[in-house]
C-alpha cells in the first residue's frame, strides 16, 4: 500500500525538481545563498548551485523522507511498534524513535525483549542477607530460615539478646549489656552500693537516713541536720519543709514546728518564736501572722491574738496592746477596730464605755459623738428617749416651756395655724372646730350658723329660716310660699311646672312634704341603662325632693297635658335597675307614695328622695316575646309535647306580625282582631298539653303561667282601646256620641265576661270576650270621630289607626 504522505512528498519533489531546472535555465545567479536555495533547512539539506544557474538539493538525512527541498520525519512507531517490545511504549522523536522501559515485574534482556524479572536478583529478593533467596518463578520467591543465634522470619534476622531473661543473670538493679550472644553486668546504680562496686553480685540499698548519689559506690552517706530520708535506696536526702525542722544527722523524718513557732525556709534545724504582735496558730506554720485589726498579742510565741476588750479598740495590724475609747464613743463588744460614736439621740460621758445612753425624753442630741444632751427649746418637744432633734409643735398644737416631751392640742373651739405656737386662738363667730388639734376653724356650712366665738359645732338653721352661704352668724327668714326646713340652704318650691324633653307639653310636679331641690327633663339617650319596653309619651324627668323628716313617706303628684291610660305605670331607675312604682291614675294626674330610702328611692341619703323616671304605657309585644322565649326553653327540654309547643310558639309569633301593630306596641292596627285569634289558638294548644298530663307539675305550671300572660296581654290591649275610646268620646254630644257611649257600655260588659271566664280557667273563651271588647271600643272611637257630622258641639276627630 502506498501512504498518502509518501505520494504527496514524491509529487512535491518532482515539482521542485522541475522548478529547479527551469530556474537554472533562466538564471545564472547562485541561488544557495538565499534561503538555502529552497532546500530544507530543518533538517538541513545540502544545497549545490549549478553553473548554469539553479540548485540541486541533497538527499534527506536518515529518519526523514522527501526530495531534499521538503523532508518529513519518518513515523517509525506506526510499523511493528517501531521494533520495540509489545509491553514497551514506542515514542517518535525528530528523525527517530525511542522504546520505553519494561513494566514492573519485567526486565529487558539482551535481545531488547521484556521478560519476567528474577525477584532474588535484586537486594536478595528482600530477604535477610543471612538467608538464601529462592526464585519460585512468575516473580515469586521464598526466604530461608535465620541461622543459629538469630531469630526472625527470614526477612529480618535479629541476634538473640542474652539480657532478656533474668536480666542476663546480673543483679536486678544493675544494667545488663548484651555483647553478641553473651552479656556484661554494669556497676551498682545510685541509691545502692557494693563493697566490690560490681553489679554482678548483690547491690545493697542505702539505709533510711542515708543516701548514695553515684553508681558504683562502695558505701552510703548519712543525711545532715536539716535533711532526712524516710526510705531506703535513695540517691539524696530531703530538706525539711517550711513549718518543719530536722535537728540532727541520719534523720528518717522531719518534725513539726509547735503552735506559736514557725519556719519559713526549707532545711531548717529549729523553729522561731512568733514575735509579739503576731501569732502562729497551728503546728507546721510557715510564718507568723500579724494580729488583725481589733486584736493584739503582748508577748512572743503566741498561738492566737487577744481581742480588744469591750470599751477599747485596736486600729492597726500587729498591735501589742488595746486603746480605751474616748468619751463620746463606745465599743459594745470585744475585737473592735474602732470606737462607735454615740449615735445622734444618745451620749457617752466617760472613756472606756461599752454602750451609749439614750437622751432622756425632753432632750436631744442632733449629731453623733455627743457627751451630753440638749433640752428641747420652748415651742418644741422631744418625745424621747433617743431624740435626734427637737421637733416643732405641729400646727394644731403648742408647748409653753423648754424640755417638753409632748405638745398640747389646741382645745375644741380654738386653733393653731402654724408650727411652734405657744398658745391657741378662739374660733370667730360663724366658724367652729369640733375636735382638739385643729389648724383652722371651719366655716359653718350653708344651712347652718354659729353665733358666738369659741364654738365647737355649728347649728342647723331653724325651720322657717335659711342660711344660703357658709360662715353664717345669723339665719335669714324664709320667703313666703317657699319651703324652708331645718338646715335649708336655698328655699325650695313645693309645686313646680316643667316642660317635657320631647315637646309634649308642660307637666306639673307637686310634693306633699319638703320641696323640689332639683327638677329637669332628661333625654332617654342620657339614661345609664335602657328603660323597660313600652311607650313614654312625656319622656323622662330627673328630680329630688328634700326638706322632709328622714325615714318618712311623701306623696308626689304629676299632672300631664292629656289623660293618662288606666294601665299606665311609672318606671323608675333605682340602683342601676328599673322598677315600676305603684301609681293611682285619675284623669290627667298620677299619684305615687315613696318612702325615704325605701325600694323606690334612688337616693340613699336620709331625708332625700330622688328619681330619674317617666310615665310608661306598657308594650304588649314585649310580653309576647317573653312567652316565646319561655316556651322555646320548654320545647328544648321535652320530646312528648314538642309538637304542641311548637304550634303554640308559631301562633304567638304570628300574633306579633308588625302589620297588625302600631309602632308603640300598645295599639292594634286595622285587622288587629287576628292577634286575638292567634292568641286563642296558642292557648288551646297549651291547654291540651296540661290535659294530657305527660309532664311534671313544674313544667305544667310554667305552661299555665304563659297562658295567663297571653290572656293578660289581650286584656291590656282591650283596656287600652277602651281608654282611648273614652277619651275620644269625653265631652261630646249628639247621636254618634250616644252611639259611642253605648259601644263603650257593651265593651265593659265584654270585659266583665272575660274576667269571669279567666277566673274559671277558660282562657280561650276569655280571649273571645276581650276581642269583642276591643271591637266595641273601635266602634266607639269611630262613632266619636263622626260626631262633627251630626251637628254635635264636640270636636271632629279623625278615625284612629286601630280601625
Amino acid at each position: 500500500m502506498v501512504r498518502v504522505g509518501t505520494l504527496f512528498a514524491f509529487s512535491l519533489f518532482a515539482m521542485l525538481s522541475i522548478s529547479s531546472i527551469s530556474t537554472a535555465s533562466a538564471q545564472t545567479v547562485n541561488q544557495c545563498s538565499v534561503n538555502n536555495g529552497g532546500c530544507s533547512t530543518n533538517p538541513l539539506v545540502t544545497c549545490t548551485p549549478l553553473s548554469t544557474g539553479g540548485v540541486v538539493c541533497g538527499p534527506c538525512p536518515t529518519g526523514f523522507t522527501g526530495n531534499g527541498s521538503v523532508c518529513i520525519p519518518i513515523n517509525y512507531c506506526a510499523t511493528n511498534n517501531g521494533g520495540c517490545d509489545p509491553l514497551q511504549t514506542c515514542t517518535n522523536t525528530f528523525g527517530g524513535h525511542v522504546c520505553g522501559p519494561c513494566p514492573a515485574g519485567y526486565v529487558e534482556n539482551s535481545n531488547g525483549r521484556c521478560v519476567v524479572a528474577d525477584p532474588c536478583a535484586t537486594n536478595n529478593g528482600g530477604c535477610s542477607p543471612l538467608v538464601l533467596c529462592t526464585n519460585l518463578g512468575n516473580g515469586q520467591r521464598s526466604c530461608g530460615p535465620c541461622p543459629t543465634g538469630f531469630t526472625g522470619n527470614g526477612t529480618v534476622c535479629t541476634p538473640i539478646n542474652a539480657c532478656t531473661t533474668n536480666n542476663g543473670g546480673c543483679f536486678p538493679l544493675t544494667k545488663c549489656i548484651p555483647v553478641g550472644t553473651s552479656r556484661i553486668c554494669g556497676p551498682c546504680p545510685a541509691g545502692t552500693y557494693s563493697t566490690t562496686g560490681s553489679g554482678s553480685s548483690a547491690c545493697i540499698p542505702a539505709p533510711a537516713g542515708s543516701y548514695v548519689d553515684t553508681s558504683g559506690a562502695t558505701s552510703a552517706t548519712g543525711c545532715t541536720a536539716g535533711t532526712y530520708q524516710p526510705v531506703s535506696g535513695q540517691r539524696s536526702c530531703i530538706q525539711a519543709d517550711p513549718g518543719y525542722f530536722v535537728g540532727g544527722a541520719n534523720a528518717t523524718s522531719e518534725s513539726s514546728c509547735a503552735p506559736g513557732t514557725f519556719t519559713s525556709t526549707p532545711g531548717s534545724t529549729s523553729c522561731t518564736l512568733a514575735p509579739a504582735g503576731s501569732y502562729a496558730g497551728a503546728a507546721n506554720s510557715t510564718s507568723a501572722t500579724l494580729c488583725a485589726v481589733g486584736t493584739f498579742s503582748a508577748s512572743p510565741g503566741s498561738i492566737s491574738c487577744t481581742p480588744a476588750p469591750a470599751g477599747s479598740y485596736v486600729d492597726t495590724a500587729g498591735a501589742t496592746s488595746a486603746t480605751l475609747c474616748p468619751a463620746g464613743n463606745y465599743a459594745s463588744s470585744q475585737g473592735q477596730s474602732s470606737c462607735i460614736p454615740a449615735p445622734a439621740g444618745s451620749y457617752v460621758s466617760t472613756s472606756g464605755a461599752t454602750s451609749s445612753t439614750l437622751c432622756p425624753a425632753g432632750t436631744y442630741a442632733d449629731s453623733a459623738g455627743q457627751q451630753s444632751c440638749t433640752p428641747a427649746p420652748a415651742g418644741s418637744f422631744a418625745a424621747g428617749p433617743g431624740a435626734t432633734s427637737a421637733t416643732q409643735c405641729p400646727a394644731g398644737s403648742f408647748s409653753s416651756s423648754p424640755g417638753s416631751i409632748s405638745c398640747t392640742q389646741a382645745p375644741a373651739g380654738s386653733y393653731v395655724d402654724a408650727a411652734g405656737a405657744s398658745s391657741a386662738t378662739l374660733c370667730a363667730a360663724g366658724t367652729f372646730t369640733s375636735t382638739p388639734g385643729s389648724t383652722s376653724c371651719t366655716l359653718a356650712p350653708a344651712g347652718s350658723y354659729v353665733g358666738a366665738t369659741g364654738a365647737t359645732a355649728s347649728a342647723l338653721c331653724p325651720a322657717g329660716t335659711y342660711c344660703p352661704t357658709s360662715g353664717t352668724a345669723t339665719p335669714l327668714s324664709c320667703p313666703a310660699n317657699d319651703f324652708c326646713g331645718v338646715g335649708t340652704v336655698t328655699p325650695i318650691p313645693r309645686t313646680e311646672p316643667v316642660t317635657s324633653s320631647n315637646g309634649t307639653g308642660q307637666i306639673t310636679f307637686v310634693t306633699s312634704g319638703g320641696g323640689f331641690s332639683s327638677l329637669a327633663p332628661v333625654y332617654q339617650s342620657s339614661l345609664p341603662s335602657p328603660p323597660p319596653q313600652g311607650s313614654y309619651p312625656y319622656g323622662f324627668f330627673s328630680w329630688s325632693v328634700t326638706g322632709f323628716a328622714p325615714a318618712t313617706s311623701i306623696t308626689i303628684s304629676l299632672t300631664y297635658p292629656g289623660p293618662v291610660p288606666l294601665d299606665a305605670e311609672y318606671a323608675k331607675l333605682v340602683g342601676g335597675s328599673w322598677v315600676t312604682v305603684p301609681i293611682t291614675v285619675s284623669g290627667n294626674t298620677i299619684t305615687m307614695t315613696i318612702s325615704d330610702n325605701g325600694p323606690y328611692d334612688a337616693n340613699s341619703t336620709a331625708g332625700t328622695i330622688s328619681d330619674p323616671g317617666g310615665l310608661l304605657i306598657p308594650s304588649q309585644l314585649g310580653e309576647k316575646e317573653g312567652v316565646i322565649a319561655s316556651l322555646g326553653t320548654l320545647s328544648a327540654a321535652t320530646n312528648e309535647d314538642r309538637h304542641d309547643l311548637g304550634e303554640a310558639i308559631r301562633q304567638v309569633s304570628d300574633s306579633t306580625d308588625p302589620s297588625l301593630w302600631n309602632a308603640d306596641g300598645l295599639h292594634l292596627e286595622r285587622g288587629g282582631g287576628k292577634v286575638f285569634d292567634h292568641e286563642k289558638q296558642a292557648v288551646q294548644q297549651l291547654a291540651g298539653i296540661i290535659r294530657h298530663g305527660r309532664e311534671n307539675a313544674t313544667f305544667n305550671g310554667i305552661v299555665e303561667n304563659n297562658m295567663g300572660t297571653l290572656v293578660g296581654v289581650d286584656k291590656a290591649i282591650a283596656t287600652t282601646a277602651i281608654s282611648d275610646a273614652a277619651s275620644a268620646a269625653s265631652g261630646l254630644s249628639g247621636a254618634h256620641a250616644r252611639d259611642a257611649q253605648n259601644d263603650l257600655a257593651q265593651a265593659q260588659k265584654e270585659m266583665a265576661k272575660a274576667s269571669d271566664e279567666t277566673s274559671k280557667g277558660q282562657y280561650d273563651a276569655a280571649i273571645d270576650h276581650y276581642k269583642n271588647a276591643w271591637g266595641k271600643a273601635q266602634d266607639a272611637i269611630h262613632d266619636a270621630a263622626q260626631t262633627g257630622h251630626d251637628g254635635g258641639q264636640g270636636p271632629r276627630l279623625g278615625i284612629d289607626s286601630n280601625g
